[in-house]
């Protein structure tokens, strides 16, 4: 299969657009991995498709202007269906597991947004520099930990257990669904987020060797030097 010229844009981070990335380096499909400064982006964000990241530039093979793809899961969806079917193999098996991952980061990405994007949850802006608004987020991440990451684990655990223990929608080979939960995982693991130990994984062992089983793929292998890999 030959494939067009890709150009992927998304900030120096995993963050969404590290589903994408796996999901091309599954595939073996080339692609430009341009990665903006945070420091850069004020002034590229009206240039930008509806002023977002990730987007996916497409270049025609005949010359004609470029299509650009936005939102990262629709761009990981168009990906895999396009080019990478194999990746998508078992619609329903990786629509379920992208939705168990779906529901744990809605529990656990308040707790980022009320320093980021203090507004949206009715907060002053400097909410995360008062003494309330740090024993607020310290107490929301230590209940993620404790009570919301467990039962999460738990669901991906089961279809684990469905495909052999290998991936979340097969027993033969990874999916895009692998692709947009590994990330998540790792995230947890990486010891960059206040009051998330980096250990909050290790009680569950079928989980732990599922995040060191896709980071030792031909493909991914010697691509993370933190967290889990």
């Amino acid at each position: 299969m030959t494939f067009p010229k890709l150009t992927l844009t998304y900030f120096d981070i995993e963050g969404r657009g590290e589903p994408i990335r796996l999901c091309l380096a599954l595939a073996g499909i080339p692609f430009e991995d341009e990665r903006v400064a945070f420091a850069d982006w004020k002034e590229m964000k009206p240039k930008a498709p509806f002023g977002l990241l990730p987007y996916l530039k497409v270049d025609k093979e005949d010359g004609s202007e470029p299509v650009f793809r936005t939102q990262s899961l629709g761009i990981l969806r168009g990906l895999a269906r396009e080019y990478a079917p194999d990746l998508y193999h078992d619609v329903f098996a990786v629509e379920e597991a992208m939705g168990i991952v779906d529901d744990m980061m809605d529990r656990f990405i308040p707790s980022m947004y009320i320093s980021m994007r203090p507004a949206q949850y009715g907060h002053p802006a400097d909410v995360a520099q008062t003494e309330e608004g740090k024993k607020t987020i310290k107490a929301m991440r230590e209940r993620f930990v404790s009570q919301d990451l467990p039962v999460y684990l738990k669901q991906l655990e089961t279809l684990l257990a469905r495909h052999d223990n290998k991936f979340l929608a097969s027993s033969d080979k990874p999916s895009i669904a692998d692709c947009y939960a590994i990330p998540s995982l790792r995230s947890f693991t990486r010891n960059y987020l206040d009051h998330i130990p980096g250990n909050c994984l290790d009680d569950h062992p079928l989980i732990v060797d599922y995040i060191k089983r896709f980071c030792a793929l031909p493909e991914i292998q010697g691509r993370y030097t933190t967290g889990l890999y």
